[in-house]
């Protein structure tokens, strides 16, 4: 994972291979293209992918993320999972 030779159409940066496997930029809107939503609870962040087809499986595998459906995914963050899921409500507003 990490930089790639994809560039971003909204900004023109590099686009980057993130924990799932989708490339995203800084400028967030592949994040908000590709995330139709996220909660959490306890420990763990929860969250939608538009098209499940666009999820790395082997990434997924790789960074131990639970599916429990075609389009859900699951990390288990522990007690500081709010504080990640602000952090995401922030790329996705």
């Amino acid at each position: 994972m990490g930089a790639s030779k994809r560039i971003c159409p909204n900004c023109g940066r590099k686009m980057k291979q993130q924990f799932i496997g989708l490339f995203h930029c800084k400028c967030s809107t592949s994040w908000r293209r590709d995330i139709v939503s996220a909660s959490y609870c306890t420990t763990r962040l929860r969250f939608e992918v538009k098209d499940y087809r666009q999820v790395n499986e082997q990434a997924v595998k790789a960074a131990g993320i639970i599916r429990p459906g075609k389009n859900a995914c699951q990390v288990i963050v522990g007690t500081n999972v709010k504080s990640v899921y602000d952090e995401l409500d922030k790329l996705l507003k």
